[in-house]
């Protein structure tokens, strides 16, 4: 594979991955467009809702991926932004705040199984979670956790970090104070995690997504 990998992508060429009416041609249309445009591969993004509608729009994906070849191997896993994220204002963005919720090993292990084993990201804010139960139980599965849409404190990152957080995801978007002073100050820390930040395509493409393309992580390499 020559071309890049994209970790945060939420629809393509007027699909929308989030959208409860996504059909199967709406999706392989973003795939092919996706490939026509360089991309080998992405996480399919589904951002804040309900548990019940984020495993719903999780599974149809999956079902899609196992009707069409293609589909399938454009998406090679999922990543969940929210709804383990932080309500503190400035904080969730776009997300709706009244669908985000604390973050929890139990709603985790839902996401998880709504991929059939393919949730290979989740952003969420270390702030709250609670004892980083849910960030320890994700690692433990082998799932990659980003913080994002957050405030948390150095030692709360620092805590996250050492508890199998290892992203930030858009550094600078989602944060109370725009680049939040949390980030900026946690020099100590950025050996140890990888932050990705938005590219915006305005003169090529402005009616598609903004990605973020980072080198590919070792499960993209085994495509």
């Amino acid at each position: 594979m020559t071309g890049s990998f994209d970790i945060h992508v939420n629809g393509y060429a007027g699909a929308d991955f989030c959208s409860r009416d996504l059909t199967l041609d709406q999706c392989r249309r973003a795939c092919d467009e996706l490939a026509a445009d360089g991309t080998d591969g992405i996480l399919a993004t589904v951002i804040t809702d309900s548990i019940d509608g984020i495993c719903g729009k999780l599974a149809r994906l999956v079902a899609f991926r196992e009707r069409d070849p293609a589909i399938a191997r454009m998406i090679a896993g999922f990543h969940v932004e929210g709804p383990f994220l932080s309500r503190k204002p400035g904080c969730p963005g776009a997300h709706d705040p009244t669908k985000i919720v604390p973050a929890n090993p139990d709603d985790a292990k839902r996401l998880i199984d709504a991929t059939d084993g393919l949730l290979r990201l989740v952003t969420l804010a270390p702030e709250c979670d609670a004892g980083l139960a849910t960030t320890r139980y994700l690692a433990g599965q082998g799932v990659t956790e980003s913080a994002g849409h957050c405030d948390p404190s150095l030692d709360e990152l620092g805590a996250a970090i050492d508890s199998g957080l290892s992203m930030v995801t858009h550094l600078g978007n989602g944060c109370a104070s725009g680049v939040a002073p949390t980030f900026l100050g946690s020099l100590p820390f950025w050996s140890r995690f990888a932050c990705p930040v938005i590219r915006r395509q305005y003169a090529r493409a402005p009616a598609r997504s903004a990605s973020t393309a980072v080198p590919r992580p070792p499960w993209a390499r085994a495509m």
